[in-house]
């Protein structure tokens, strides 16, 4: 395990966006307790660049980045000669669900694996034999527009409203507050609360896939 290093993204569980820098600058908060099964380490992409220049001590050395898509830009080219010139036997494996975000370099330098999306048909029957929504068609609706495909957002939807049942009404309000344009303050008040449970790029992703879908540019 000496040789594997993953980064995991706390952005639930810090509950704001947590982005990958360029390096750390020391804190007293560098080494915390999130939740009872993490003790958190926050790195840097110098400390990971000079941990990649490490020798293994087994056959290879992995560094595992969740949603890389969350480095600034500045740490993004650091960890460009990584990728550009790696030394024998890295192996560096990412996740990210928005590919656009990326460098091109980087892209140009990955060999991309895409996993597809559900159709929305597929997605709404997994939901409705897994019981979610089953009593409310609209947020349902606007679950499978959120997901986007991915059942994994759609699980976590639900599990998130079955913790917080606030977050129902939350969502069907702001989807009628965003379509008339009216209660703009509460608009706001909302989507800091989806802000702070972590899911407001989800929620915008699917409200702007809904509203191109559905030939609603102007939204």
């Amino acid at each position: 395990m000496t040789d594997v290093l993953r980064i995991k993204d706390f952005s639930e569980q810090l509950e704001k966006k947590h982005n990958l820098k360029i390096e750390l600058k020391p804190t007293a908060e560098t080494t915390k307790i999130l939740v009872k099964e993490y003790n958190y380490q926050d790195l840097g992409v110098r400390e990971i660049n000079t941990w990649l220049q490490q020798s293994a001590i087994g056959k290879y050395k992995v560094v595992f980045i969740e949603n890389i898509e969350r480095m600034t830009g500045e740490a993004a080219n650091a960890f460009l000669k990584s990728c550009e010139e790696p030394l024998p036997k890295r192996l560096i494996i990412a996740t990210t669900s928005n590919r656009i975000q990326l460098l091109e370099t980087t892209l140009s330098r990955a060999l991309t694996i895409k996993f597809d999306e559900l159709s929305n048909a597929e997605l709404s029957q997994r939901m409705d034999d897994n019981k979610m929504f089953a009593n409310n068609d609209e947020l349902k609706q606007l679950v499978i527009n959120m997901a986007m495909g991915k059942p994994g957002i759609a699980q976590r939807m639900a599990d998130l409203i079955d913790e917080e049942p606030e977050l129902e009404k939350i969502f069907i309000d702001l989807i009628h507050n965003l379509s008339t344009g009216t209660k703009r303050f509460f608009a706001h008040d909302a989507l800091k609360k989806l802000y702070k449970y972590g899911i407001l790029d989800a929620f915008i992703d699917g409200r702007i896939a809904y509203c191109i879908n559905n030939h609603m540019e102007d939204k």
